[in-house]
């Protein structure tokens, strides 16, 4: 529902922070292509991640292509106030 063209939604907040440390490229394709599709339907992804290094590297390395789409977050009140703000257009 969050990812169709036209969607009502400002964004999606996805909290891993109970998920695995790491993951493999199965898992890392699949996120990949979830977050393509969130760009070019322009709905901006918020990624909550655990304190786990691992975790939120893999995350930022997903997130590093769209920067003003996708972003790694620690907390909710961060990832809520960058999905609030419209990203300016380049």
């Amino acid at each position: 529902m969050v990812l169709r063209v036209g969607t009502a939604y400002r964004g999606l907040i996805f909290d891993v922070r109970r998920g695995p440390t790491v993951f493999g490229p199965t898992t890392r394709a699949v996120l990949a292509e979830l977050l393509a599709t969130s760009v070019t339907r322009k709905v901006r992804v918020a990624i909550l991640t655990s304190d786990s290094a691992s975790q939120t590297l893999q995350f930022r390395s997903l997130c590093a292509l769209e920067p003003t789409m996708t972003q790694v977050f620690p907390d909710e009140p961060s990832a809520v106030q960058w999905l609030a703000v419209t990203p300016r257009k380049p």
